[in-house]
């Protein structure tokens, strides 16, 4: 067996050779080497040479994961940005929504007192019949809307989703 330890030559003047004979000599030296031997001084030297990228490569692999990281966070601003929009128009419309709603139910609770005053007008005068379902769907009506039961209001509930939201769009649209 072949003694596979590695000795450097001597340190003595080195001639140089000219190319040809430099080569010959590689190849007779390269000849004598088993193969497993061969490759593991290859690898072992091709690691020592490329541990990593070189410091230009290195550079814009980081400047490459930088600005995609720049990138996404742009996206992510104008995305935020999009949905802080789209939350302020969807506010102003539920507040126009609510003071169209609010002025319908002051124009019905106007009616509907008006209708009490007829009805009780009604039953004064002997029209007692009439007067008294007047007043009695009048008063209903006005209990009903102080009371939160309209068609306006149960729209209303199945978009906003608690009690707190409802008075917090009341405050904030100023109704």
């Amino acid at each position: 067996m072949a003694d596979r330890s590695f000795t450097p030559p001597p340190q003595t003047a080195v001639k140089a050779l000219p190319p040809e004979a430099a080569q010959e000599v590689l190849e007779k030296k390269l000849a004598q080497l088993p193969p497993q031997e061969f490759i593991a001084q290859f690898f072992a030297a091709f690691s020592r040479t490329t541990i990593g990228p070189d410091p230009e490569t290195a550079k814009i692999l980081s400047q490459t994961e930088m600005h995609a990281e720049s990138s996404k966070l742009e996206a992510y601003k104008e995305n935020l940005k999009n949905r802080d929009n789209q939350n302020q128009r969807d506010h102003e419309f539920r507040c126009k929504k609510l003071k169209e709603d609010s002025f319908n139910l002051k124009v019905i609770l106007v009616a509907a007192l008006a209708g009490c005053i007829g009805g009780i007008v009604l039953l004064i005068t002997g029209h007692q019949t009439i007067g008294s379902n007047i007043l009695l769907a009048s008063a209903f009506a006005i209990y009903g809307i102080m009371g939160g039961k309209t068609p306006f209001l149960e729209r209303r509930l199945s978009c906003l989703s608690t009690q707190r939201d409802i008075r917090h769009h009341h405050s904030a649209c100023s109704v």
